[in-house]
């Protein structure tokens, strides 16, 4: 089985779309494990002359032989204004809605995703594909910003590993995709990496400043009545205020002029 991020069998996942999680559900089943897919891709950088670029993904997979592919997924049936240029998706209510054209949304996550990956030393073939999980790819006809052989549809899905494979090898050229494996390089970029950030002993005197006055002032209360014990046992769990105690009776008997010696382990 694929490696999956996330992983439904791990995390609970919300796929914003049925024909998403149609897609992932695909991969999952049919896909071996040499192929990682990643799921809602986000891509935020500050670029050069451009200021501050995000944008989402929906998919990129990888394999070690034949690179990355990135993939938008669009559900219901489609249909296209050739007039305005706009796309609609109509729903099983036969409800039409506009939707951004898919084909220039994932040419422009796939550029700046190449532009990212440059930057950090990442050489790796990229690709991109449009899918349409419920509609026939030969009710889409081509033209001069459609190609077909990059939409992912219904026939394609029955045989999602080989229709990867079609559309990644088609798109370089064969020298293109003699390239090292950088499926851990890709996994720390596209996933992220564990990380916990190290607590500062300013900010956690700062975040505690009340309570560990409070804590003093509380244990200053018991010093007068205790001080006149011949012997005394302190007893409690760890940070309840032992030391605090016995620092603060031997600075007490301290400044009534006795010699005070404080040990501890």
């Amino acid at each position: 089985m694929a490696k999956l991020y996330p992983d439904v069998n791990k995390t609970r996942v919300i796929f914003t779309s049925n024909a998403e999680e149609k897609l992932y559900q695909r991969c999952m089943r049919d896909l071996s494990d040499d192929w990682h897919v990643y799921s809602s891709c986000v891509l935020s950088t500050i670029e050069r002359h451009r200021g501050v670029q995000d944008n989402e993904m929906d998919f990129v997979i990888y394999h070690p032989k034949w690179g990355a592919i990135a993939i938008e997924v669009k559900g219901g049936r489609i249909e296209y204004d050739a007039d305005t240029g706009d796309f609609f998706s109509i729903n099983r209510h036969d409800r039409r809605f506009k939707i951004k054209d898919p084909f220039k949304q994932v040419l422009i996550w796939k550029s700046r995703f190449l532009r990212f990956l440059r930057s950090r030393g990442i050489r790796v073939p990229v690709s991109h594909a449009v899918c349409f999980p419920a509609v026939n790819e030969k009710d889409i006809p081509k033209s001069a910003a459609i190609e077909t052989q990059l939409i992912l549809g219904m026939r394609s899905l029955d045989d999602i590993k080989d229709s990867l494979k079609r559309i990644m090898k088609a798109s370089h050229l064969e020298q293109h995709l003699d390239f090292d494996d950088v499926g851990s390089e890709l996994n720390r970029v596209l996933r992220g990496e564990d990380f916990k950030t190290k607590l500062r002993l300013r900010s956690y005197l700062d975040n505690n400043e009340l309570r560990l006055k409070d804590i003093e002032a509380i244990t200053e209360t018991l010093i007068t009545p205790i001080a006149s014990s011949k012997q005394l046992a302190i007893e409690g769990e760890a940070g309840t205020g032992k030391t605090m105690l016995a620092v603060m009776l031997a600075r007490y008997f301290r400044n009534q002029g006795k010699s005070v010696i404080l040990l501890s382990s």
